[in-house]
């Protein structure tokens, strides 16, 4: 009889143990934008949550986001459309290469296109909903999409947000609109020092974490990488998210100087400029092997500057114009790790020798991933989260 009740009670146990809820986390971000950071900073957020507990990522397909990287809009004019047609095989080759590469290291749930789908999905009680990083919360961008605020989510279920950023200044008509959506969080964390303090100015508790490309180390970068046919001969790579003819010229004049390609990375039309390489087709993984083997870097992108970072490879940055109301993020991360002196508006012509204490960035970068690990812990147990 004892062995019996012994073999009951170990078995009792067992699956008690079995029976232990499982938080799932489902993260909403910018996953299926045609940009860089957006599937980095995606992957890497999944990655880091995946390995405390089980995640997907929401397979939401904001109609905002989607008109922005849409080849063809019947809101643009015709003549866009003509050059549309004549990118769109370039287009779709991208396109195939970004959802390969997040098909590769990311779970995504079915689409979703709208609230009511959202909503009416049988989510349960116990799950984590998580809204970051990137620019989620930029109402010009999402066009105010409550979606990305997870009003969808279930009374009961924990609402909270990892490097969150409003991407630009918080305006005053804006704030309202902030207090009664951000309220209704469990645990906010936002990406830029900027933001912290203006939700602290309207009685919104919320502490600051880095962007979670800063999670991922040089190593889990190569692994992702691909190689690329320029990689054996020295190059300097420009990435640039806006047109600078001013900027260009300076890191043309620098190759020449040097002796070594230009390679540019982008998007937009520009001048341009003999004797330059111009990349406008590659995908994730070959964009990683660019920033992985040039000898130095021109950009004015908040990814393009992290990444910079990361790999701890000497790069000049420029501010982008006002009107684009961004700057916001690129002057925190660049205050952060001090590296004002890399800002080549200070420079006539780019220094061929400039000191980086790329220790002391490593030091700050691990720090900070240890407290937003530490972050992503304490949210998804519901502790009182750490300072």
């Amino acid at each position: 009889m004892a062995i019996v009740e012994l073999y009951l009670l170990r078995n009792k146990q067992k699956n008690s143990r079995r029976e232990k809820p499982v938080k799932r986390v489902h993260i909403l971000t910018f996953h299926n934008a045609l940009n860089y950071g957006a599937v980095l900073q995606c992957i890497a957020l999944y990655k880091t949550i995946s390995q405390i507990t089980e995640c997907d990522v929401i397979n939401y397909h904001s109609p905002k986001i989607d008109e922005v990287y849409k080849v063809f809009s019947f809101k643009r004019s015709l003549k866009n459309n003509v050059k549309g047609i004549l990118l769109v095989l370039k287009t779709r080759c991208k396109k195939k290469k970004f959802n390969n590469f997040l098909n590769d290291y990311v779970n995504l749930t079915k689409r979703y296109f709208n609230f009511n789908e959202l909503k009416n999905e049988h989510w349960d009680e116990k799950d984590i909903f998580c809204c970051g990083s990137d620019q989620v919360w930029n109402l010009d961008l999402t066009n105010s999409d409550e979606i990305y605020f997870l009003s969808f989510a279930p009374k009961n279920t924990t609402k909270m947000s990892y490097a969150a950023s409003i991407g630009k200044e918080l305006s005053d008509s804006e704030k309202p609109f902030f207090y009664m959506k951000l309220k209704e969080f469990d645990f906010i964390s936002v990406r830029e020092e900027s933001a912290k303090n203006k939700f602290h100015e309207i009685g919104i508790e919320c502490i600051q974490n880095i962007d979670p490309v800063y999670l991922l180390n040089k190593n889990e970068l190569e692994k992702m990488s691909i190689e690329i046919p320029e990689e054996q001969q020295p190059f300097v790579l420009v990435y640039l998210l806006q047109k600078s003819e001013k900027f260009m010229k300076k890191a043309l004049d620098y190759s020449k100087t040097e002796n070594k390609r230009l390679i540019v990375i982008t998007a937009i039309e520009f001048k341009k400029f003999s004797n330059v390489t111009y990349i406008d087709k590659c995908g994730p993984r070959e964009f990683i092997r660019y920033f992985i083997k040039a000898d130095i870097i021109f950009t004015n992108s908040f990814h393009g500057i992290s990444l910079s970072i990361i790999l701890n490879k000497t790069f000049f940055f420029e501010y982008l114009a006002v009107k684009f109301k961004t700057n916001s993020r690129l002057h925190d991360i660049i205050t952060f790790f001090n590296l004002e002196i890399l800002d080549s508006d200070r420079y006539d012509a780019i220094p061929k020798v400039i000191s980086i204490d790329f220790n002391e960035v490593n030091n700050k970068i691990k720090k900070e991933q240890d407290r937003s690990i530490k972050y992503l812990k304490e949210a998804f147990e519901h502790r009182s989260i750490s300072k």
